[in-house]
């Protein structure tokens, strides 16, 4: 029993550390470190800002933060200029519109600035940074991990996990958490974008791979929980059996 308290521990520690190890590369490479100029009236007073990497041949990965940063600035400029709380919104179609144009502008800048065509430069914004999507993944993993643990333990505990009531509430607790790991992943992963790309507002971009995929998170979330109901049953029954055997020497 004491061997496996030790490694209780030690799989925690674990995962701590790897919990503030995905943590760090999305603080490090934040959006919120890059200096931008404040966003102004007039889409081309933001043309200054572009490019980054000026007089310099760009890999795909460069092309990518130079799309995703003239990006950012038309979503600033359109939300200063006419978004919901610029205090001169009209309506959506038009907050859309402006902003695309604007970003349209910027593009084209880059497109000049690098040798490379505006679709290039469009579909380099599809490219992801797969290190940065699976450091969001597993730390919200992890977190979910220490959820359903936390919850299987406090439904089993002093429970007969044979009787037919236990087992109903662990069914509605396992559908109810595969909700939670798909909607909260959905929130997690969404606010690391948004450190990553040093912006809460979202706008039209929809490209962080966890909310695709709806289906095949809610069962994993079930799975998962399913996983941590069966160790907190079998460390509950040696805990059990534990206990026994000093009564039975006696």
């Amino acid at each position: 029993m004491l061997l496996a308290m030790r490694s209780v521990s030690s799989v925690k520690k674990a995962a701590i550390a790897i919990f503030f190890a995905c943590l760090l590369p999305i603080a490090v490479t934040s959006g919120y470190w890059t200096q931008r100029p404040d966003p102004h009236s007039r889409c081309q007073a933001l043309l200054s800002g572009v490019p980054l990497y000026p007089a310099k041949h760009l890999s795909a990965r460069q092309l990518t933060h130079e799309a995703e940063f003239a990006e950012d600035l038309a979503i600033r400029y359109a939300d200063a200029c006419c978004g919901p709380r610029s205090g001169h919104f009209e309506s959506m179609e038009e907050y859309g519109r402006r902003r695309d144009e604007c970003m349209a502008q910027f593009f084209q800048v880059v497109a000049l600035a690098y040798g490379t065509t505006e679709n290039e430069i469009r579909a380099s914004l599809t490219r992801r940074r797969p290190e940065l999507d699976a450091a969001s993944m597993i730390s919200f993993f992890i977190i979910y991990v220490w959820l359903a643990n936390a919850l299987a333990f406090r439904i089993l505990r002093g429970r007969n996990y044979e009787s037919l009531g236990t087992k109903v509430i662990l069914l509605y607790a396992a559908l109810l958490m595969g909700a939670v790991f798909v909607h909260a992943g959905n929130i997690w992963c969404d606010t690391m974008e948004a450190i990553r790309l040093g912006n809460g507002h979202g706008s039209y971009r929809d490209r962080v791979p966890w909310d695709h995929h709806a289906a095949a998170e809610y069962v994993v979330g079930i799975l998962v929980f399913c996983g941590a109901a069966v160790i907190q049953r079998r460390t509950a029954a040696l805990e059990s059996s534990s206990q026994r055997l000093p009564t039975e020497q006696v």
